[in-house]
């Protein structure tokens, strides 16, 4: 059974996920050894210049969407409201990937702290 708070606050899952599994498995693959936390900064750093990249190409913020079944009202003969609200969904996951809302690519903050 999935606990409350791993539901609500997807980071504090995370840090109860024993992450040591995955990066004994990159060293073995790539045999470069790397403890659980520079795994995940590995996989931070690598999310955040692909976004850049795809920023720098010209990725633009209206793009962050999903298909129309999902965020228009179809008519059925149910009269319950399904649409996605995506807006405040792309604001949210920008803040909390640490994404300027404007480009919707990485701040300069965050590309310096991961030295990018």
């Amino acid at each position: 059974m999935l606990n409350v708070a791993t539901i609500v606050n997807p980071k504090m899952s995370q840090m109860l996920m024993n992450w040591s599994v995955y990066s004994d498995f990159f060293s073995a693959i790539t045999g470069i050894p790397m403890n659980q936390w520079q795994f995940k900064k590995a996989g931070e750093r690598i999310n955040k210049l692909e976004r850049y990249m795809n920023v720098q190409m010209g990725q633009k913020p209206s793009e962050d969407t999903l298909p129309d079944r999902f965020t228009k009202e179809a008519v059925t003969k149910y009269p319950v409201d399904s649409v996605v609200p995506i807006e405040p969904m792309v604001k949210k996951y920008y803040r909390i990937r640490g994404y300027d809302p404007l480009t919707a690519g990485p701040t300069l903050k965050n590309l310096k702290r991961l030295g990018i």
